[in-house]
């Protein structure tokens, strides 16, 4: 009797759990459009504020054509131009997520910039049903931002709850989380000179960006062995904290601005007013198990530093072919990131791997370039070899699921080594330098291939 039912309560639990999953997606369907439809055709009006009382506090009023924005810091040059520094977002924000900008002609937002919370608080314009929020926080028609130290980030954080407006009022949604707030600090990362804004930028280094601090919680996470799976970012919860930022403008933009994936990512700003129908599509452009995909990703944490060069780190795969001949030649391009040989060594066989040539691998800040052979500069060193050290890696043609890419573990080359193959593989080949420093190199190197007599 017992054997009998098994079958049928495993049926029966498999039902259930179906219901669950269709229950919670219906559940989170309708909770996200009625969050997106509330956004988008009649948004929570802002606080009103009464402005003899507000003066009296020591609220002040700033100006813009879309942000009028209240704040009890004193006048000063870095928090009076934020409405202008707000104005000046709205063409490159619609240009990137495909907005007319006529139809934020009228737009306007209501900010509040916080020093002193209580006093906003006790006028009632920090409403008490906000949840907590560390750094800024937007609902309907208004933002709220705590005041930094860093001129930057105050900016940012006004820059991000705006991007959050605009999404909600003209896009209808902002997708899932990770989408939400990776596009936020996407379009929030910014240059700004006192008159150009522009947004969606890599920071040349990390005195542009003071807290910011993105780059830097990824470097962390890498230097102690734990760095992120792509999807585990994806599938984040509703409620992030301040970390998973980072993680989010970090997907957002490698799949924004990677050659083999930007040109799909547009396509889920036309669906994030559409939770449940956005993620499939997620999963549909990017699939999970795409063994590329993974391992463009973890390349990208691996090296991801201030100034990074995504277009030079693109690994160039090409076909390949076992070595036919003696030996064969290769040129190596000293301006990118891992390259193809195009060589399929065998398992169990050993090659000499000799490389020539002398090229430009850096420009140090006084304008003399820096002569450089395949053994690399010993004035600088990157990930504990010298710069411009020819390294290689024996890639298998079909990565293996879920698997480290062996490029993350080179060996050194030099002027020539002797490689001992364990696995059937295309020799890939780079110089040892930081993606974020390739552009100003010059020259080539000849790589040669050779495979070596069987040892006795």
């Amino acid at each position: 009797m017992a054997n009998a039912a098994l079958p049928a309560a495993r049926g029966m639990k498999r039902q259930w759990r179906g219901l669950r999953t269709a229950a919670f997606l219906l559940f989170g369907a309708t909770w996200y459009g009625v969050v997106s439809t509330a956004a988008a055709s009649d948004p929570i009006p802002a606080p009103v504020v009464d402005a003899a009382r507000a003066r009296a506090a020591g609220i002040r009023r700033l100006e813009g054509k879309h942000l009028v924005l209240y704040t009890d810091l004193p006048s000063r040059p870095a928090v009076d131009e934020l409405p202008r520094v707000f104005d000046a977002a709205i063409e490159p924000w619609c240009r990137y997520l495909g907005i007319d900008p006529t139809r934020l002609s009228q737009w306007r937002m209501t900010g509040f910039l916080m020093s002193q919370k209580q006093r906003f608080q006790r006028l009632g314009l920090l409403p008490s049903d906000l949840p907590h929020f560390d750094h800024g926080f937007h609902r309907g028609w208004a933002m709220w931002a705590y005041d930094k130290p860093s001129d930057y980030y105050r900016r940012h954080i006004v820059l991000h709850e705006g991007v959050h407006a605009v999404m909600r009022h003209f896009l209808g949604g902002t997708g899932r989380p990770w989408f939400r707030e990776g596009m936020a600090e996407l379009l929030s990362t910014h240059r700004w000179d006192g008159r150009k804004l522009s947004v969606n930028v890599m920071p040349k280094d990390r005195g542009a960006v003071p807290l910011w601090g993105r780059i830097k919680v990824i470097r962390t996470a890498v230097e102690a062995g734990r760095p992120l799976d792509l999807w585990h970012i994806i599938r984040y919860p509703e409620v992030l904290h301040t970390d998973q930022y980072a993680w989010c403008w970090a997907a957002c933009y490698f799949l924004s601005h990677h050659p083999r994936y930007r040109d799909r990512f547009p396509r889920l700003l036309k669906i994030c007013h559409q939770p449940v129908r956005f993620q499939s599509e997620v999963a549909g452009l990017f699939p999970p198990a795409d063994p590329i995909l993974r391992e463009d990703w973890q390349l990208f944490v691996s090296e991801l530093d201030y100034g990074f060069d995504i277009d030079r780190s693109i690994v160039l795969h090409r076909p390949a072919r076992p070595l036919v001949g003696a030996s064969r030649k290769i040129e190596l391009d000293v301006t990118r990131s891992w390259q193809s040989t195009g060589v399929v060594l065998e398992a169990g066989r050993r090659y000499e791997v000799s490389c020539a040539g002398r090229f430009q691998v850096a420009r140090p800040a006084n304008g003399s370039a820096w002569e450089s052979e395949p053994q690399g500069v010993t004035i600088e060193y990157y990930r504990g070899r010298p710069i411009g050290m020819v390294v290689a890696a024996v890639r298998p043609e079909r990565l293996p699921p879920r698997s480290l890419s062996p490029l993350l573990s080179p060996v050194a080359v030099g002027r020539e080594t002797v490689m001992v193959v364990r696995q059937r593989g295309v020799l890939y080949v780079r110089i040892n330098e930081s993606p974020s420093k390739l552009a100003d190199n010059r020259g080539r190197i000849e790589v040669t291939v050779k495979e070596m007599p069987a040892s006795p």
